[in-house]
């Protein structure tokens, strides 16, 4: 695999300016793997992956992902934008990084109709604070259509191929 030098890096950088709409990143390896052994993708990406994450979450408003990838992650809220958690089930176990770093901005989860009390009886019970959202269902295209609602322009969704 070649790796790319300083310049090679900001040209690549520059095709990503001016960003307006949405976008979603995820690392792929050769074989098409997704993850490693440890279930994360810092398995299968290197520096520059990094580094272009880093800058395409600088260009974002909001940076949106699963609960799933979120723990997989070991996600912590972004020092660029928003972070937005699609959690399914109601079952916030495992988030609790995210949920209690310090950051700008309050992590907002994102909740199928019917799960909110479910998600907020955690929230409670472990002292946490977010804010929680219920939507009729966590498509794309109803995530998108509320984050527009709430003024976002530049959303980046940031998960694995289930969610993409």
């Amino acid at each position: 695999m070649q790796r790319l030098d300083a310049d090679q890096l900001a040209n690549l950088f520059a095709l990503y300016e001016p960003f307006e709409g949405v976008r979603a990143n995820l690392a792929v390896n050769f074989h098409g793997s997704v993850s490693g052994e440890s279930g994360s993708s810092n398995d299968v990406s290197n520096a520059a992956d990094r580094a272009l994450l880093a800058k395409i979450r600088s260009l974002s408003d909001v940076i949106v992902t699963s609960a799933t990838t979120a723990r997989a992650e070991q996600l912590r809220p972004s020092k660029f934008a928003p972070m937005v958690v699609l959690c399914n089930s109601g079952n916030l176990v495992g988030l609790e990084i995210l949920l209690t770093s310090s950051s700008n901005w309050v992590p907002i989860l994102l909740v199928p109709k019917g799960l909110k009390d479910r998600a907020q009886a955690f929230l409670n019970g472990a002292g946490l604070s977010a804010n929680l959202v219920e939507l009729s269902d966590l498509s794309p295209k109803c995530v998108v259509d509320y984050l527009r609602e709430q003024g976002y322009s530049r959303i980046l969704f940031e998960a694995g191929p289930t969610l993409l």
